[in-house]
């Protein structure tokens, strides 16, 4: 009865087992991991086959979120989707199969598209950062090329009072809304606190951005202001750097550029 017993216990165990030697039927799932930046005015929505899934991507963000869907029985793909909950224009499709057990993407939406990251070089070139930038104009809407400029510029401390001296013009390249630029190659240099023929200087670096071909501040151009002590992000890594500048707005004041979003891609 023993040797029945165990015979009968093994053959419910083996038609329990599947194909792929798994001894428990189980459900097939997959998780998507998904990262990159939002920058419309609209959250993004993520859908797999008929499940929408409720936690939204944030409108003018960074995101990084990683979920899981499980196959229904029967179905051998699926399709997955990212659209804007607001219009409910769809970003991108994709097809996942049964069997896919892992999905990585990387979205970075702006100006109505999908945009590519540019590859980094490995390195920075001895002496010198590398950056690429990609400008959005969310306020001012501008359409134009710009010219982003890596500028030295020299203080010195005359009646206790710092007294702007001279700028250097280090480099310059030129890009357009939306797009990422070429590799900027921004020299580096000892800043800070100098003595120079017996005066006080302090030498520092600060980018711009301006018209492109001129010198004028591109918002100036286009009917708007900058807020006092708003910058642009410095090239300051000592690896080579892909930077978002997304402009923010003053909130009561449409004309007025408060501040620059840096991201980090």
């Amino acid at each position: 009865m023993k040797f029945i017993y165990t015979c009968i216990t093994a053959l419910i165990l083996l038609s329990a087992c599947q194909k792929d030697d798994n001894f428990f039927v189980k459900d097939e799932a997959f998780a998507v991991t998904t990262s990159g930046f939002n920058g419309s005015s609209s959250p993004l929505e993520l859908t797999i086959d008929t499940l929408r899934f409720d936690y939204l991507i944030a409108a003018g963000e960074s995101f990084n979120r990683t979920d899981k869907y499980t196959f229904p029985p029967g179905k051998d793909s699926v399709k997955m989707t990212i659209k804007e909950k607001e219009t409910g224009k769809s970003i991108y499709e994709k097809q996942v199969k049964r069997g896919e057990y892992s999905v990585t993407l990387q979205l970075i939406y702006v100006g109505g598209k999908l945009i590519e990251k540019p590859a980094a070089p490995a390195a920075n070139p001895e002496g010198f950062r590398l950056v690429s930038y990609l400008f959005l104009p969310n306020v001012t809407g501008y359409t134009g090329d710009i010219d982003i400029v890596y500028i030295k510029y020299y203080d010195v401390v005359e009646n206790g009072r710092l007294v702007r001296e001279k700028e250097e013009e280090l480099t310059r390249i030129t890009i357009k809304p939306y797009v990422f630029s070429e590799f900027m190659k921004a020299a580096i240099f000892q800043g800070g606190r100098h003595e120079i023929d017996g005066k006080v200087y302090f030498i520092n670096p600060d980018v711009r951005a301006f018209r492109s071909g001129t010198n004028i501040r591109y918002y100036e151009d286009a009917g708007f202001t900058l807020r006092q002590g708003a910058n642009l992000p410095l090239p300051n890594s000592v690896k080579p750097q892909v930077v978002g500048i997304a402009e923010l707005g003053d909130g009561g004041n449409s004309t007025v550029i408060n501040n620059y979003q840096r991201i980090n891609f």
